[in-house]
């Protein structure tokens, strides 16, 4: 999915057995933080060792993304970052590509997290840009027995909410309106 047009939808569902255990149990988690985490129902997740770099990255943006689902929560929904402040490393792309940090939440705030970030690609990201950006962000829903799914967007801002909400929730989301800018 290196070079998605604007106007494309690059969409896939696949299980995975990178869980909410899988993440609090990665070597750059303590066990203090470890308890403090466990208490969360979203975990905004790193890239491990991206492009060959050693260790966990976030996107650029993952502070204000992660201060954003703070300042926002509502039913149910504990945002947290699966790092220790110590080790947070940034990796910066100057590119027309908006990465968001992924997440891992569950199955039940899973709506409530995916309507919050599409008000938030459309509050915080596409608001100051002239030209609607291209959003790339992974997903992973992880239901009461443990088994996940990871969800992948790559594509328009204005298609986000729709695509995801679908895939969680069809009933719901077959009719709700993309993030049209106003």
């Amino acid at each position: 999915m290196d070079h998605v047009r604007k106007d494309s939808v690059e969409f896939s569902v696949s299980e995975t057995s990178e869980n909410f255990s899988y993440w609090l149990n990665r070597p750059y988690i303590g066990g203090e933080l470890r308890k403090e985490l466990e208490k969360s129902t979203l975990l905004v997740i790193p890239s491990e060792n991206f492009r060959g770099k050693d260790g966990p990255y976030f996107p650029n943006s993952t502070e204000d993304f992660l201060d954003f689902l703070r300042s926002n929560a509502r039913e149910g929904l504990v945002p947290d970052i699966c790092i220790d402040d110590s080790q947070f490393k940034i990796i910066a792309l100057h590119h027309d590509l908006i990465v968001l940090g992924g997440i891992v939440v569950t199955a039940i705030v899973a709506p409530v997290a995916a309507d919050l970030i599409g008000e938030y690609i459309k509050k915080k990201i596409w608001s100051d840009k002239a030209e609607e950006p291209t959003v790339k962000f992974n997903m992973t829903v992880v239901e009461t027995d443990g088994k996940a799914k990871m969800m992948s967007y790559e594509g328009p801002a204005s298609a986000f909410r729709k695509t995801i909400g679908a895939q969680l929730n069809p009933k719901i989301h077959s009719d709700k309106p993309s993030l049209e800018k106003k």
